[in-house]
């Protein structure tokens, strides 16, 4: 699958799921990375205005480089972007990470919502917070990728590197 040096993320397929492995200076630095990862699996869209915002990906089969099918329309920066604030407090940092890229599943799902921007306020070992920016899902406009159901613990990493922060990250779809 693709590799996304500069945005601090990378996805690979694994026994019928998927999963990104993502990478950071700061804890939340690591979280945004893996954040926008997920952001890139959920939805095909084309790079938005939005330098944050997350590129295209090709699909499977297809080598970067290829942009097989022509991707629709990014997520807007118009009147219709809204926000979501994400907050979890657990016991662990993997635990951190895992419920936070969660919480992104199920907003996503129970709101109907595509993303496109993440800011992480603060996070350490136990805890994050932060601010998800997206809009509605619209089916004109955006193609839904994988159907995410959860993060999972399978063969999850998450560590301080001596160059920072590093995750692998399995999701069930």
């Amino acid at each position: 699958m693709a590799a996304d040096t500069e945005r601090g993320f990378r996805e690979f397929e694994h026994s019928g799921d998927v999963g990104i492995e993502a990478w950071g200076a700061t804890r939340a630095e690591l979280i945004e990375h893996a954040t926008r990862g997920l952001f890139a699996l959920l939805v095909w869209r084309a790079p938005s205005d939005n330098a944050a915002g997350p590129v295209v990906v090709p699909p499977r089969g297809f080598a970067r480089g290829d942009p097989g099918p022509p991707p629709p329309a990014a997520v807007s920066n118009d009147e219709s972007r809204l926000q979501r604030t994400i907050e979890v407090h657990t016991t662990s940092a993997a635990d951190v990470l895992v419920d936070w890229l969660s919480e992104v599943v199920t907003a996503a799902a129970t709101y109907g919502e595509v993303y496109d921007d993440v800011a992480i306020e603060s996070a350490d070992e136990n805890s994050a917070r932060g601010t998800i920016r997206g809009q509605p899902f619209d089916p004109a406009r955006h193609e839904r990728r994988f159907d995410v159901k959860a993060a999972t613990y399978y063969n999850l990493v998450c560590e301080k590197t001596p160059d920072g922060f590093h995750a692998r990250v399995v999701f069930d779809l």
